[in-house]
């Protein structure tokens, strides 16, 4: 039996009473007992995890009075980690005493803050009367209990299996009195609980079928060979499985022995029967392979509760609909915040439109810094900025100077698309990134067809003749049965028609292909409307000398229409164009967009094919605000046709046809479409038809008030995001994260891999307001209300806040990406692990690229990505089963190359610890720029083919050349040591073959890892994306004919079936929903599907930050007032773990109060605020902020106007903007009472 210490609580028998612990002492000691060994382990094991064991250390010796702890000291590598892990025994042993001296009423109060009775909240399910529940415990406390201290056995050197029996015992019973206060009954207890330990063996059962899987491909998977033809049919599953366990058996033991090539070829050898074993299994559980995009399985997500929020990503993938419908909406919309059953069969998740559109936003930034160091060099102000900001900027901004950044910048941008020769060198290198940033925009939007070119149109037939092959085809062979039929032949008329009309557009006569520089033209309407005569002129002049246009006629063919040139005729004519610009919906629509004379992407476009060069004055000439909307609108375009080869149309059609295939009526095919159309238009951020309708206008300014009166401490309620850093990642992962943002040479270049993948630029795109409300505008410029919006999340702390904690959580994701990657790709990845790949769309193919990608590896194991070196570079080989180590500057900045004699050496390698030290700099700068492999510095070594055309070539060659040093010796290739000479010269041949084989890393690479790394960190530090929402947060209801008829209400001529209401006053009830409906998914969700790695540490922290916010934003002499299960509730609203279910009771609660009602906790809880009944409160609380902030602010205008002045000015006075800041709350509180005496 295991000795119990002598301070275990449940033997614990003092002979002389000792002084009591005090309540603080007590929730410290029991929050401290239940997590801190989690910690102190995962923090002791980061420290000395690079540490080579001291052969000359003797552990036993220095055991002193700890051998009874041997068992968990031995593995102490020198004296110092020895002292460690005693410190954290003697600190388990003072929490024990804490404990033992305790009263019960203490510690059963010191259980209200135990974590693990509230973490079973999103694992047990919610009762039937949650709203009226004070707070939800105890569910599946025991189940939950049980694991940690499972694990606590492991970690907690001074704990006993007969301490954790008591424990989980006392824990459940603490549960189920905790849960019988706030009536929750407990037989639903113990069905949650039932629910709960299914959902843990279904995930097990997953995990395990994962690695079964590993090494077959998606096709495999899902149209697996008959198990008769399969090799192993012949074996029964009980043999089956013996045999995976002996060669799992061997392995290990050949591991323990240092033997890794051994345990590597046993494992591989066992591949084919664990692929077997996977196999039967998924047929054995009658696993429709063909329909693996549902929802992953799990108590919450099959629940009302879940469901109740329904969202178009949620009815699809959860509806009743073909599987091919299913994916569809995951390859456009998805986010990867929601497990898929993909990963039950060891797929990865597709890297939607949506995820990779939000990487292309990291293109942009990384030229708008590039200008930025031009501008600061030119203008004599400071490149640095710190997220984001950059102060001289600011300062200059406010002073009104003429040499802003912006304002410089537009010069450059106007100068360069007049043509304008005489710049500055720095004007000139400014004009070329901008170029270069559009230009290659527009290359993507010629490659898939969507410019007007002869290029574009070209590629457009392409890509029709390709559709049409496969719908052709589908004619063929199988019969396909009406209305299937008659739809497939009524497409390929259509596209037919289609592919004959973009021949006759490239070969238009109307001139030659356009020379004047790429530039999207964005009107500017504010422009026009100041200037409209001047306007009128140009436009005038361009009618007059250009008295024609170009028309479709019945056949499709451009036909040129002389136009009228009478002055009247023009004019009208003119007056119509103008008109038509101001009135236009939506500025960025790409079949209205041109983007120079002769480059419009569609025909009714060059209705107005004016060079840019005549309209600058009139144009958004902002290159920063350009490309912004660029990236926002149009990149979205090109990713939905890169992914799918088609148009809309087309999509639309594939949707329609499989709904018919599956004989779905036309109510059922009209709901899937709104559906996708509405998402649609979200992810091209166009949901609005008429964003200037007054409705909307007003709607926006309600919000933007509301959003200045009541968010001033946003901030502050962005500090426990922090835990959902821990909750997500491995705690490893996390500790090298915080080391690398604290290293501040390095810090820099992990933050631009998170902004190099689209995230953490909420400052630079004034976007830090989404995580809480919505943004219901089609502006393409930044105006004044842009700008103080900006201003106010950077005052109000949201930004930068928000900024910090998606860098941290963009670095530890990037190196869990690499991580497990390398891990999987050698087969030594867990399953969870595994899962957490694929739910992020990296498989096993895409990991085995990432893990041999030039990324870096920092001393303490920190992997810093920098993809900007991965695209083109030869995949970095493994030497002898390790992976080589690419370092390519030093800790402190500085090159990684070394002198010798008087000559640089940019790359070298060490043998001892399998490093190559690779300046790329200087490597592809200077070494490129003088042609190095045609002029040796070494006398004797050979000159090289000249066969390098790019830097990118040549730092390959280079690292091949390295790469073949630590292949080869100068002994394994018959060299003496003095033969150098030749040495290098058959080290240069063996490279030159290497490299004429080697495959390089591709653009995809560098695209699907940022692509997890941004759903990464959108998952962790989250915000609502278009998978999160319901539709009426955007202001729209979409209402069935059969209803809306009865009321006159027309149908949309685009939501066949549906009558469409857009108002921006439906939203109102949503304005500050955004982080909670994401919360549904990527935190409750998660939790409950058991796809974060940290559930209790990280609900834990999150749980402590949560009360720190509380505390600090709570008066003294309310929090002093308030009452220990008042605080808990509280902290639990504040921690977001649950944000929708806790925002709705206490919303409830004050609902009820308001109403008049009772108070629905019994008097258990207390609301937020002193509620009165009042009739206009119940109804401005569920409305939502903008009503309310009409209401507050509507009756101190009453108040004051009927002489009531004191609280009437209180009332205006705090609902002004920026009144209620964090960090003047108090004296504006100050201030407002003093008004009211």
């Amino acid at each position: 039996m295991a000795k119990l210490n002598e301070y275990s609580p449940s033997l614990f028998e003092p002979t002389i009473a000792p002084e009591q612990s005090t309540f603080g002492e007590t929730v410290e000691a029991t929050i401290g007992l239940r997590f801190m060994p989690f910690i102190d382990n995962a923090l002791t094991g980061a420290r000395f995890a690079n540490v080579e064991r001291d052969p000359d250390y003797d552990w036993e010796a220095d055991l002193g009075d700890y051998t009874e702890y041997a068992s968990d000291l031995y593995q102490s590598k020198n004296a110092e980690e020895m002292a460690a892990r005693k410190a954290t025994i003697d600190r388990s042993i003072e929490r024990r005493r804490v404990l033992s001296e305790s009263t019960f009423l203490t510690q059963l109060g010191a259980g209200l803050f135990d974590p693990i009775n509230f973490i079973a909240l999103p694992l047990g399910g919610p009762s039937v009367g949650v709203l009226r529940s004070a707070i939800r415990v105890g569910v599946g406390s025991a189940i939950v209990e049980g694991t940690a201290q499972a694990v606590n056995l492991q970690l907690d050197a001074v704990k006993t299996v007969e301490e954790a029996t008591i424990e989980t015992a006392g824990t459940a019973i603490f549960g189920a009195a905790l849960g019988s206060l706030v009536s929750i009954p407990v037989t639903r207890q113990a069905a949650a609980r039932d629910a709960t330990n299914a959902a843990d063996l279904e995930l097990m059962g997953m995990a395990n079928r994962i690695g079964n899987l590993q090494g077959l491909t998606p096709e495999q998977i899902r149209n697996p060979t008959p198990r008769a033809d399969r090799p192993l049919a012949e074996v029964d599953d009980v043999e089956l499985q013996s045999r995976i366990d002996s060669f799992e058996a061997e392995a290990v033991e050949a591991d323990s022995i240092g033997a890794t090539q051994i345990a590597s070829d046993l494992r591989t050898e066992a591949r084919s029967f664990r692929n077997e074993a996977g196999i039967r299994e998924l047929e054995d559980m009658d696993v429709d392979l063909e329909d693996p995009f549902n929802i992953a399985s799990s108590w919450f997500t099959n629940s009302v509760f879940y469901r109740a929020v329904s969202t178009p990503m949620k009815r699809t993938l959860q509806g009743d609909y073909p599987s091919a419908v299913k994916e569809i909406f995951l390859r456009s919309f998805g986010d990867n915040g929601i497990l898929t059953s993909l990963a039950s069969i060891g797929l990865p998740s597709p890297q939607s439109v949506a995820i990779r559109s939000a990487v292309r936003q990291g293109q942009w930034v990384r030229a708008n810094d590039e200008l930025t160091k031009i501008w600061a060099s030119e203008t004599n102000a400071s490149p640095s900025s710190r997220l984001d900001i950059n102060l001289s900027d600011v300062a200059r901004t406010v002073t009104r100077s003429d040499n802003t950044f912006r304002s410089w910048l537009t010069s450059v941008n106007e100068r360069r698309i007049l043509g304008d020769k005489n710049v500055s060198d720095a004007e000139l290198r400014a004009s070329s990134i901008i170029t270069k940033y559009f230009e290659e925009g527009g290359g993507r939007l010629e490659n898939r067809g969507l410019l007007g070119t002869a290029r574009g149109m070209t590629r457009q037939v392409e890509m029709l003749e390709v559709e049409l092959t496969n719908l052709r085809s589908s004619l063929t062979g199988v019969r396909l049965k009406s209305p299937e039929r008659d739809m497939v032949e009524g497409r390929i008329r259509t596209l037919e028609a289609r592919v004959e009309s973009a021949n006759r557009m490239r070969d238009r006569p109307d001139g030659p292909e356009p020379r004047e520089p790429f530039n999207p033209r964005f009107f500017d309407k504010p422009a026009i409307r100041r200037d409209r005569d001047g306007f009128f002129r140009v436009l005038y002049k361009w009618f007059e000398e250009n008295p024609f246009i170009y028309r479709l006629d019945e056949a499709g063919n451009p036909t040129k229409v002389e136009l009228s040139v009478m002055p009247e005729d023009i004019t009208a004519r003119v007056n119509q164009t103008i008109d038509g610009i101001l009135g236009e919906k939506d500025p960025a629509d790409l079949d209205n967009l041109s983007f120079g004379a002769g480059r419009s992407t569609h025909f009714k476009a060059r209705q107005l094919d004016i060079p840019n060069s005549l309209a600058v004055d009139f144009m958004i000439t902002d290159p920063i605000a350009v490309m912004k909307a660029y990236a926002s609108r149009v990149e979205p375009r090109f990713e939905f046709s890169d992914m799918f080869g088609k148009n809309l149309d087309s999509v639309l059609f594939d949707i329609e046809r499989s709904m018919v295939s599956a004989g779905k009526s036309q109510a059922e095919i009209n709901a899937v479409m709104k559906d996708y159309k509405h998402m649609y238009g979200r992810t091209i951020g166009s949901v609005l038809e008429n964003p200037d309708a007054l409705s909307i206008r007003a709607g926006n300014f309600l919000r933007q008030a509301a959003t200045y009166s009541y968010l001033g401490g946003a901030g502050l309620a962005a500090i426990p995001d922090f835990g959902r850093i821990i909750m997500e990642y491995d705690l490893d992962s996390v500790w090298k994260g915080v080391q690398g943002l604290a290293d501040r040479t390095r810090v820099d270049m992990l933050a631009n891999e998170v902004r190099m993948a689209g995230e953490g630029l909420d400052i630079i795109k004034g976007s830090a307001h989404m995580r809480f409300t919505e943004d219901l505008t089609n502006n393409i410029d930044s105006d004044i209300f842009n700008k103080i919006q900006s201003a106010f999340h950077i005052f109000n702390g949201l930004g930068p806040l928000t900024t910090i904690a998606k860098q941290l959580a963009g670095i530890v994701d990037g190196h869990q990406i690499i991580d497990y990657s390398i891990k999987l790709s050698r087969g030594e990845l867990g399953p969870q692990d595994t899962i957490w790949l694929l739910k992020h769309g990296i498989g096993e193919d895409m990991a085995r690229q990432i893990a041999r990608a030039p990324y870096e590896r920092s001393e303490n194991g920190l992997y810093y990505p920098n993809t900007d070196a991965w695209t083109d570079s030869i995949s970095i080989p493994e030497i002898n089963n390790n992976q080589l180590k690419l370092v390519e500057s030093n800790p402190d900045g500085s090159p990684v190359g070394r002198m010798r004699g008087n000559r640089y050496v940019p790359a070298s390698y060490n043998q001892t610890n399998r490093t190559i030290s690779f300046d790329r700099d200087y490597i592809e700068g200077t070494m490129f720029e003088a042609r190095a492999w045609l002029d040796p510095k070494v006398e004797g070594v050979n000159a090289l083919p000249d066969i390098f055309n790019t830097p990118r070539q040549w730092s390959n060659f280079v690292m091949l050349h390295e790469v073949n040093h630590s292949r080869f010796s100068k002994e394994d290739l018959g060299f003496s040591k003095d033969q150098t000479v030749e040495y290098e010269n058959a080290i240069n041949d063996l490279a030159l073959k290497d490299y004429r084989e080697a495959q390089t890393i591709s653009e995809e690479t560098v695209m699907q890892f940022r692509a997890a790394l941004n759903s990464g960190v959108l998952n962790t530090i989250m915000s609502g994306t278009p998978a999160d929402k319901p539709i009426i947060t955007d202001g729209v209801v979409h209402i069935p004919m059969s209803v809306a008829s009865k009321f006159g209400m027309k149908e949309h001529p685009n939501f066949t079936g549906y009558a469409r209401i857009e108002n921006g006053f439906l939203g109102f009830p949503f304005q500050f929903y955004s982080f909670v409906l994401a919360n549904i998914n990527k935190t409750v969700g998660s939790l409950a599907q058991g796809t974060v790695k940290n559930r209790a540490i990280g609900a834990t922290t999150m749980l402590g930050l949560g009360y720190m916010v509380l505390q600090h934003r709570t008066p003294d002499y309310i929090w002093d007032e308030m009452s220990p299960q008042d605080k808990f509730a509280r902290t639990f609203d504040m921690s977001g773990i649950a944000a929708l279910y806790s925002d709705l009771f206490y919303l409830s609660m004050h609902t009820s109060l308001a109403l008049g009602g009772p108070n629905i906790s019994n008097g258990f809880l207390s609301p937020k605020f002193n509620q009165q009944q009042n009739l206009t409160d119940a109804i401005t609380g569920i409305a939502g902020a903008g009503p309310s902030w009409t209401v507050d602010t509507a009756r101190g205008v009453v108040d004051f106007a009927s002489g009531n002045y004191g609280e009437g000015g209180k009332d205006i006075v705090r609902n002004l903007p920026f009144a209620r800041m964090w960090f003047w709350k108090d004296e504006m509180n100050q201030i407002t009472n003093a008004i009211a005496n």
